[in-house]
């Protein structure tokens, strides 16, 4: 079994349950520090609590090259780990958050977004 390093596009947006300055400032502190960006840095038309960002993800092939099986298998673990990263870093904060994550391998991954 050969081990493979892909690259993941990650999307991440999130809701607080309170919506003080000081806690938006904090989990979009922390997602810049990490290296991802918000889409209203694209489009003024985009919401501020959408971001795009990027992981590596070593993942097991059977093979020279990734089946489909793996790269998602890649996929769930680059999205467990993200969520799990800002998951915990807001409740170390004291921020209830409600957290959304999708991964998908960037290779294979396209978008559009409104200009504005």
């Amino acid at each position: 079994m050969a081990k493979l390093t892909f690259e993941y596009t990650i999307i991440v947006t999130f809701d607080l349950s309170y919506a003080q300055r000081s806690d938006y400032r904090s989990i979009n502190s922390f997602l810049n520090e990490k290296g991802f960006k918000p889409l209203s840095e694209r489009s003024n038309n985009m919401p501020s609590n959408t971001y795009l960002g990027s992981v590596d993800i070593e993942i097991d092939t059977a093979g020279k090259g990734p089946t489909w099986a793996e790269l998602k298998a890649g996929a769930a673990k680059a999205t467990k780990s993200v969520y799990s990263s800002i998951s915990n870093a807001m409740k170390n904060s004291g921020i209830n958050i409600t957290l959304f994550v999708q991964a998908s391998p960037s290779s294979g991954t396209s978008s559009l977004c409104t200009r504005g």
